[in-house]
């Protein structure tokens, strides 16, 4: 249950199709009650490559955005989201619009199942970035698993968004990846991912290791990239725009690191 101090803060706000809860004081949030899209890159691929017979797994997923807006593209969406508020305003926003294929867990996704702690927050503190927020050592209690051990039927995108915890992520979804080749949808911060003691290339490396083409997803905050299994590139080649890559970044280097192309 949400605290009342904290139910007081939370707004509704209505985009598009649905409507959808944040808080007040967020600056998710107050984008969205501005009628902002959040993150429109990812909202025109998952428009692009998503059909109703898909599964989509949203991993770090806050309020629930992606989720929400893949319920309306695809058959079935698995959304993760280990803050118990955050999890809590999700459920209202899946209840409140009538998703039936769109399901919620309150649990983190790693290496391995754990028990772990959050970095801790402040709800209530003025211009709060709630999305982020990674695993810490002094938040609140929360259960680790892997993607692997939910044994899923069908996985056709993948969006991890964690603040710097992505390589673990994959580490524990290694046979799901291996059985299901599905689309990625991965954030790459120099900065969030040396919390962890790693860097975007090695990253980038592991995800070529599994046979994977990496784009760069075109976007005015250039972290976020696309991965395609070698035997799907073809296909997605014809249904995605897809240029050359002329300018690295300082998120991470991507052009350094090997990435040539990206998607508009």
């Amino acid at each position: 249950m949400i605290e009342q101090t904290l139910k007081n803060n939370i707004q509704i706000s209505k985009y598009d199709w649905f409507n959808i809860y944040t808080f007040k004081n967020d600056l998710m949030g107050k984008d969205i009650a501005n009628g902002k899209c959040w993150e429109p890159h990812i909202v025109k691929f998952l428009n692009n490559n998503l059909t109703k017979e898909s599964t989509f797994i949203d991993v770090g997923s806050n309020y629930g955005w992606h989720s929400i807006i893949a319920s309306k593209l695809c058959k079935e969406v698995h959304s993760f989201e280990p803050q118990k508020v955050m999890c809590e305003i999700q459920k209202m926003s899946i209840l409140e619009n009538n998703l039936e294929n769109c399901h919620i867990y309150d649990i983190a996704l790693g290496e391995t199942t754990k028990d772990a702690k959050m970095a801790s927050i402040n709800y209530l503190q003025e211009g709060i970035n709630i999305g982020d927020l990674s695993l810490g050592s002094d938040g609140e209690s929360i259960i680790v698993k892997t993607i692997d051990s939910f044994n899923f039927n069908r996985i056709d995108v993948i969006k991890i968004d964690v603040q710097g915890y992505e390589t673990f992520v994959l580490d524990g979804a290694l046979e799901s990846i291996k059985q299901h080749k599905p689309i990625m949808i991965i954030e790459f911060e120099n900065f969030q991912m040396s919390k962890f003691s790693y860097s975007p290339k090695e990253l980038f490396n592991k995800i070529k290791e599994l046979d994977y083409e990496i784009y760069f997803l075109e976007y005015t905050y250039p972290s976020d990239h696309v991965c395609i299994h070698k035997s799907m590139v073809n296909n997605f080649e014809k249904n995605n725009t897809v240029v050359t890559l002329s300018v690295s970044n300082d998120l991470n280097n991507n052009l350094d690191n090997g990435i040539t192309k990206k998607i508009i």
